[in-house]
């Protein structure tokens, strides 16, 4: 089995990273994400582009995909 990342597969992912994943596969930008994890925009962009190799996508519209991670 190889080390590549399943796509939609949570493995890995830190509490935070998770619920700021499932909160931007459902739309919401940085900065509303910010808002309601008290977190500055910057912060969120980090935990996004530290969790998306987690996950196996490259960009931010396929995370929509992931909705059902919960």
């Amino acid at each position: 089995m190889s080390g590549a990342p399943t796509p939609g597969r949570p493995t890995g992912l830190t509490p935070q990273e998770r619920q700021i994943v499932q909160l931007a596969s459902r739309g919401l930008s940085n900065e509303d994400i910010a808002v309601q994890l008290f977190l500055s925009p910057r912060t969120v962009g980090y935990h996004l582009y530290k969790a998306c190799p987690k996950l196996g996508v490259v960009s931010r519209g396929e995370l929509a995909a992931l909705a059902g991670l919960g």
